[in-house]
């Protein structure tokens, strides 16, 4: 890791991290992913869980406590509560199950062009019934998947890079067109 801090690779090299490494890196993401959620959301709405002030320009004593709550402790201690009081039980596994599984949603995602679909083959996330799923449920055209690479390992490759850019490209035209129909969020009062 020390070496690519001091220099970076080259686009399309194979990155120099082993097994060991990489899973670290990915750790590493995923906790500083969940303290920024635990923060973010505790600032939109604070649920008197954490003990530390949350001050936009002064986190760290915030950090420090969150980073002492795993994933579990958040959906126990942050997300359960809060979606109780929207009337979402996150524990009926029946409510859980359909919340996170895809293929309740199939007619509809089917039905949709501007879903495209770029994953790894060897994801750990993805159960081979996972990919068989992607593949029956999107047209050729809306999957790409690459042999390798993991879970987003491979984000360096050109070849992924190029996907990724490919799949964005035309859907433009449709993020106009959404935007649109939407209502300005800024809007002016008149003082009368």
């Amino acid at each position: 890791m020390v070496a690519v801090s001091e220099q970076s690779p080259q686009p399309g090299a194979v990155l120099p991290f082993n097994a060991v490494e990489s899973k670290f890196l990915i750790s590493m993401a995923l906790r500083l992913t969940l303290r920024d959620v635990i923060f973010s959301s505790q600032l939109r709405h604070n649920q008197g869980v954490l003990k530390q002030p949350l001050e936009k320009s002064r986190r760290r004593a915030a950090y420090e406590e969150i980073m002492q709550y795993s994933f579990i402790d958040y959906i126990d201690k942050f997300a359960t509560p809060y979606n109780k009081t929207k009337d979402i039980d996150l524990k009926d596994p029946v409510i859980v199950r359909n919340a996170t599984n895809l293929r309740a949603y199939t007619a509809e995602l089917q039905a949709n062009p501007n879903i495209r679909v770029i994953a790894n083959k060897n994801d750990f996330l993805l159960a081979a019934e996972d990919l068989a799923w992607t593949e029956a449920t999107f047209a050729s055209a809306q999957v790409t998947l690459f042999e390798h690479g993991g879970h987003l390992g491979n984000l360096s490759q050109p070849a992924v890079q190029q996907a990724i850019v490919g799949a964005l490209d035309g859907l433009g035209a449709c993020q106009s067109r959404l935007t649109m129909n939407r209502r300005p969020f800024i809007t002016t009062n008149v003082a009368q």
